[in-house]
């Protein structure tokens, strides 16, 4: 991969995590005119963050389409945990909650995965048990929150805040209206809005519970 592609890519990954997928797009299409792109080197990371992009613009079979392929091929050995983290948001957001789990379930037990792959994930599959009522998922998200409160990430955390500021409310937890004092007090800091976690929130909370299917592979 070209300097030039490699910033791009950078770039894009950075701007979905901070949720702003206007800018992961502009930096898509910086790659996609890019001259020295290698394919196969860096590839994943490129494809994540479109299919990070796609899902926080509200395309969830869109996200699903680009995510499967990187993060479902079933190969714990070659696949990368961020992938996966990716597609367990996109399939939170599908409704399709017993393969985000089990996908969840996967990372949780690759001691390479990053604090941020299993923060990610963590998020999807408690969006969509939230959606289903699960009032323990209050519990477990404030203790996400205190494990990232520990590390240097400041994004991350605020993130979080949101998730589960939307949760409390989802669940009518009396906690929520502060909950969302904090959230959005922390974005503000940040400067950001994180409009692409606030739509993969919402997604995943309002989705039809998919029927049961055999997991991704």
């Amino acid at each position: 991969m070209g300097a030039r592609a490699a910033v791009a890519t950078g770039l894009a990954n950075s701007a979905v995590q901070i949720g702003d997928p206007e800018l992961a797009g502009g930096a898509l299409a910086a790659l996609a005119t890019s001259t020295g792109f290698e394919p196969g080197i860096g590839v994943t990371e490129r494809v994540v963050a479109d299919g990070m992009t796609s899902l926080q613009l509200g395309d969830v079979e869109g996200a699903l389409a680009r995510l499967v392929p990187v993060a479902g091929d079933g190969d714990d050995e070659v696949t990368s945990p961020y992938a996966q983290s990716a597609l367990v948001l996109a399939l939170a957001a599908a409704g399709r909650r017993r393969e985000a789990e089990q996908w969840h379930a996967r990372i949780e037990a690759r001691p390479e995965a990053t604090y941020l792959d299993r923060a990610m994930s963590r998020l999807g599959v408690e969006l969509v048990r939230a959606r289903d009522g699960d009032e323990g998922t209050a519990e477990r998200l404030g203790a996400l929150i205190a494990d990232l409160d520990g590390t240097d990430d400041r994004v991350a955390p605020a993130v979080a805040r949101l998730v589960e500021a939307m949760v409390l409310e989802a669940l009518r937890l009396p906690t929520s209206e502060l909950a969302r004092q904090l959230a959005e007090q922390r974005l503000e800091d940040l400067g950001i809005s994180a409009e692409g976690w606030r739509t993969i929130g919402r997604l995943a909370l309002q989705a039809d519970p998919a029927p049961l299917r055999d997991p991704v592979v």
